[in-house]
């Protein structure tokens, strides 16, 4: 239900505005009827317009995954409130922790292999050729690293503001792939009314 989306504030504001509408429906006449002409005024509640208004906020998007995988938890349901970065699903890392070790290792046995270079070439039993590779052997290492972790924080699904949450459009234990949807979020803190009137009644909103 669209009362579910609101805050408090957002609520009143809401409300005070669609009052404002009734308002202007109910008691307000256009401009061709407000000129003292008796049958106008009498067909005036016939031809009444009705106003259909619709709430919808500036920030209301669909989070999807950024890394294929398995959902492990879906931390909210529909209509629960989110704080900005808060967790609100995960995916199984367990693989890329893995890949993550192995890299590591890798980043560690790199940065050995310069150490030795560079005593070598202080021995001048190696060059400035064979120190540049070690060095560049472990800056392509320390990306590895870098990259796997970027992969990690990825699957913990965050929002970078606060709101609620619009949708679940996936399930856990669900394998998703690379920007499959899965929660609509909205940010509820200043909401919008969108509402089609005749041009006419301009006159009573400027």
């Amino acid at each position: 239900m669209i009362c579910r989306m609101f805050p408090l504030l957002a609520r009143c504001r809401a409300l005070a505005a669609l009052a404002a509408i009734a308002f202007l429906t109910a008691y307000a006449c256009p401009p061709a009827f407000a000129q003292g002409d008796a049958e106008a005024q009498d067909g005036q509640a016939s031809l009444r317009p009705e106003i259909r208004v619709r709430v919808t906020s500036p920030r209301h998007t669909v989070i999807s995954s950024r890394v294929p995988g398995v959902i492990s938890s879906i931390l909210v349901r529909d209509g629960d409130r989110f704080e900005k970065d808060q967790v609100l699903a995960e995916l199984d890392a367990s693989a890329l922790e893995i890949e993550l070790k192995r890299a590591t290792a890798s980043l560690r046995r790199q940065e050995l292999i310069l150490k030795m270079t560079r005593e070598q070439v202080e021995f001048q039993t190696k060059g400035e050729l064979e120190l540049d590779i070690a060095r560049a052997d472990v800056a392509q290492a320390a990306a590895e690293v870098e990259l796997i972790r970027s992969h990690i924080s990825k699957t913990r699904i965050r929002v970078p503001f606060s709101g609620r949450i619009g949708g679940v459009l996936a399930k856990e234990l669900q394998f998703v792939t690379e920007g499959q949807p899965l929660l609509e979020v909205i940010d509820d803190s200043a909401m919008e009314l969108e509402f089609i009137v005749s041009s006419q009644w301009l006159a009573w909103f400027t």
